[in-house]
């Protein structure tokens, strides 16, 4: 015999076992059972948890690129800076 309708619990439950075996399977299927549905319980917070991560991640990666556009912009100005001093140095001599 299989219980149906509980996920988890295609456990097959012949005449061979005892009535306490029995009574262990069918307590260990109710505790799978019960397990899940509390998984599902806290489904909307779970997908908030999840939400606020990826915007974390999302801001974070955003600081890094910001600040890398930055360093490179401020690396930029020092080369046309230095460029143009070597310029005015040249029209000098």
């Amino acid at each position: 015999m299989l219980l149906r309708g509980i996920p988890g619990t295609d456990i097959p439950l012949s005449k061979q076992h005892t009535r306490r075996s029995d009574f262990l399977e069918l307590w260990q299927v109710l505790i799978r059972a019960m397990s899940s549905l509390l998984v599902l319980e806290n489904f909307p917070l779970l997908m908030y948890i999840l939400a606020a991560k990826t915007l974390i991640l999302c801001l974070a990666f955003a600081g890094v690129k910001i600040y890398q556009s930055k360093k490179i912009e401020q690396k930029i100005k020092k080369e046309r800076e230095a460029k143009l001093k070597k310029e005015a140095e040249k029209k000098e001599d």
